[in-house]
């Protein structure tokens, strides 16, 4: 992982990860412990040892607190894209600046445990919770898409590929990610650049920005 010291911009953002994942995994342990009806969104920012206040900083309810991130992911990815070479091919572009997350906040082993117990929650629950991990899955490939555009000089709007290309990002991920939920001995960045890989040799003729 990339070294922080010196650099208060990166010691923010990985607070603001850290209490993100800590409200998240309260949400899930606790859902998992009670059900979802008992518990409220006091219980979830005590068992993170943070404030109520704190809590609707991040959330807008508890609901939000157990689907997987959409925008906020999207953005940083986001951030990332628009700083690769302006030549790099677009799908590697993309791929290096979700790695790049990946190694600056690298997932803890114990969150393995947690994304299967979430991907479980919202199974059980579908009309409280199915329905905003979808919004949270077009939120995140939206803002991809956006930067995709702007970056490739495509229009977001009438041109096919910014988005069909976001979603295809999306779905890669988001099998990178099952695939390790499910195999313990598995590395999250590995699977996803192996999906992503698999992605650009689809994508190969699209030419970078002029």
């Amino acid at each position: 992982m990339h070294s922080v010291q010196g650099d208060p911009g990166g010691l923010r953002e990985r607070k603001k990860i850290s209490t993100a994942a800590a409200l998240r995994g309260a949400a899930v342990r606790l859902t998992a412990e009670r059900g979802l009806a008992r518990v409220t969104v006091e219980d979830i920012a005590a068992s993170a040892g943070v404030s109520t206040r704190t809590f609707f900083n991040y959330f807008a309810c508890k609901e939000d607190a157990l689907v997987l991130p959409g925008a906020g992911l999207a953005d940083r990815v986001a951030e990332a894209l628009a700083a690769r070479p302006a030549d790099e091919p677009i799908v590697r572009a993309v791929q290096r600046s979700l790695l790049g997350l990946l190694d600056r906040f690298d997932p803890p082993p114990e969150l393995r445990e947690d994304w299967v117990l979430r991907a479980r929650l919202i199974e059980s629950h579908p009309d409280s919770l199915l329905p905003r991990q979808l919004a949270a899955y077009a939120r995140f490939e939206a803002t991809l898409a956006t930067a995709i555009a702007k970056r490739t000089g495509a229009d977001v709007d009438a041109d096919v590929m910014p988005g069909l290309l976001a979603a295809v990002v999306a779905a890669a991920a988001r099998s990178a990610m099952v695939r390790w939920c499910h195999t313990p001995d598995s590395s999250l960045a590995a699977l996803l650049e192996e999906s992503l890989d698999a992605v650009a040799s689809g994508f190969a003729a699209i030419p970078p920005k002029k």
